[in-house]
């Protein structure tokens, strides 16, 4: 990232060293979804004690008080109450349940992880470049996990149902949803001539996956960040004209490709999702290809109560087939106010970004409004919501010196003037002396 002249680097304090090491400590536990997983698993304590944890130990960079509360996102922390008040009203339009309360319970803990992560990646364009490093070594992580799952697909035990590579996120949705913010946070921390060789790493985990999302949405990034030279066009057409490439070659080749991964004894579920990248027509009852039948069943509940919705946790109590698409989530549960919750808070956390960062906040905001239709459960993704925390602190920085340095030039014109106003009438006074 560039850095505006006004910015200086104050000295590496014992704070700076604690405020680092706490921030790549989260990216690498909650980004890359090791915490959860391992959790399954059995080994570590619950997200939940960790997210606790965290809330107190970001408590010690809330001081001097006056000056932090400058470097914060509040319009992000303003969004973070209005949608836990909908969320505490919407909890009484449903008969006490269990689920309803856990709903509320995984609401509130989002919510505790967006602002303390907020905190911790605040007010130090340094530690926000060590957070970003770190999304760039977990990049490399999940394309390792894809590959290691891929050969052997109980690598990771049976926590992923898909047949497909997923790594620590057991979802490949998910896994190659981590890998585009991936792409977006972590590619302008690196050289320029090295970043389409980061994308293309990133492109082989997000194939991996087989996530038609995550690989839809990869050009349209890339597009964007070769409109704001963070990628050279060249690299852009090059990359773009090899995925045409690839996916003509899968269309071609599709009858032998399908029969060697039978051969090799892959998941049946990768053989679908092969068949339907090369005959979008396709469909499985049992393959999670089509949704349009969730799409219609939720509209018909959306209209059942437009004005105030079911109720939060009503999705999760008609069925085991979820909605898949945070926008119809919203709106069946809070109504037509709730369409408007999820991008409300892209919009707040992404909004007048300066410099580069301008064009990741846009990166950020196109992806995550285009996954809204793919997945139901963006705003309980921790990967996410610290990506988005992240892009807000950048963003607040910036603007912090943008007026820093407008104020210096503003100064500067100012003793100008000063300065020109007192010697003008001098000079005049000796040309009239005798």
């Amino acid at each position: 990232m560039t850095s505006t002249a006004s910015e200086k680097s104050p000295p590496k304090s014992l704070r700076f060293w604690y405020q680092a090491i706490v921030a790549l400590l989260v990216v690498l536990g909650f980004f890359s979804e090791a915490v959860t997983f391992w959790f399954d698993a059995g080994v570590s304590p619950p997200p939940s004690l960790l997210v606790m944890v965290l809330a107190v130990a970001i408590l010690p960079l809330l001081l001097p008080w006056q000056k932090r509360s400058q470097q914060l996102p509040w319009d992000v922390f303003l969004w973070c109450g209005i949608y836990l008040i909908i969320s505490q009203v919407s909890y009484y339009l449903l008969p006490a349940a269990e689920i309803t309360t856990q709903e509320l319970r995984y609401r509130f803990l989002a919510i505790l992880f967006i602002v303390t992560s907020a905190v911790l990646f605040s007010g130090d364009r340094r530690v926000q470049t060590i957070a970003r490093w770190g999304i760039v070594l977990v990049i490399f992580l999940n394309v390792f996990n894809n590959f290691t799952e891929i050969s052997n697909p109980l690598a990771f035990g049976e926590m992923n149902a898909s047949g497909r590579p997923a790594g620590y996120y057991t979802d490949p949705n998910k896994a190659g949803c981590s890998l585009i913010l991936a792409i977006i946070l972590g590619v302008t921390a690196l050289p320029i001539q090295l970043r389409i060789y980061f994308i293309a790493i990133a492109a082989v985990g997000i194939f991996l996956t087989f996530s038609r999302g995550a690989l839809l949405s990869l050009p349209i990034i890339m597009a964007i960040l070769s409109v704001g030279k963070i990628l050279p066009r060249k690299h852009f057409w090059t990359a773009l004209l090899s995925l045409v490439f690839l996916f003509i070659s899968l269309n071609v080749m599709a009858p032998e490709i399908i029969k060697q991964v039978r051969y090799a004894g892959l998941d049946q579920n990768i053989e679908k999702r092969l068949e339907t990248f090369t005959n979008p027509n396709s469909r499985d009852a049992n393959d999670d290809t089509s949704r349009l039948d969730v799409v219609f069943f939720a509209l018909d509940h959306f209209f059942e109560r437009p004005l105030l919705g079911h109720g939060i946790g009503y999705t999760k109590m008609w069925g085991e087939i979820p909605p898949h698409n945070m926008y119809l989530m919203m709106a069946v549960e809070h109504g037509l106010l709730g369409v408007l919750i999820y991008p409300a808070f892209l919009l707040l956390a992404t909004r007048n970004a300066q410099g580069e960062t301008r064009y990741l906040a846009i990166c950020t905001l196109t992806f995550l409004l285009i996954w809204g239709f793919f997945s139901h459960k963006i705003l309980e993704e921790r990967y996410i919501l610290l990506s988005c925390t992240l892009l807000a602190d950048m963003r607040v920085l910036e603007q912090r010196n943008l007026e820093q340095q407008q104020l210096e030039q503003q100064q500067k014109i100012q003793v100008f003037k000063t300065q020109a106003f007192t010697i003008t009438p001098l000079k005049r006074s000796r040309r009239h002396s005798p």
